[in-house]
């Protein structure tokens, strides 16, 4: 197993459009962008998703669907979720989650079967 898409330490003029990915185990993401190292300066920069799609394989969650540690100039365009399957009883997870990010900017984009839609985390 695996999270859909892993990015590590990216920086600068980072863009993913129209990228689906579906059936992610509870325990991974569907897109997983972080540092490989611990430290208040070691951030990432500049990433762009735009019409980016994430779905679970199961209505158990342990990880976001989407998840940001140290990036700043986070721009994400229309952007889906759906963190559980849809019409489980009880909705599990975090859609998105942004941990010590900086630069914010969400345009269009929706969750569904998320316990917390946005979870903002300095």
């Amino acid at each position: 197993m695996a999270h859909g898409l892993l990015g590590i330490r990216l920086y600068d003029q980072v863009s993913l459009r129209n990228v689906e990915i579906k059936n992610v185990h509870s325990e991974y993401s569907g897109f997983r962008f972080a540092q490989d190292k611990e430290g208040y300066n070691v951030i990432g920069q500049s990433l762009l998703l735009e019409n980016c799609y994430a779905e679970r394989a199961t209505n158990i969650a342990v990880t976001p669907m989407y998840y940001f540690d140290r990036y700043q100039e986070v721009n994400l365009i229309g952007c889906k979720s759906f963190s559980s399957v849809p019409n489980s009883d009880t909705p599990q997870g975090d859609a998105f989650y942004l941990k010590d990010c900086k630069g914010i900017s969400f345009t269009g984009c929706s969750a569904a079967f998320s316990q917390n839609a946005i979870t903002l985390e300095a």
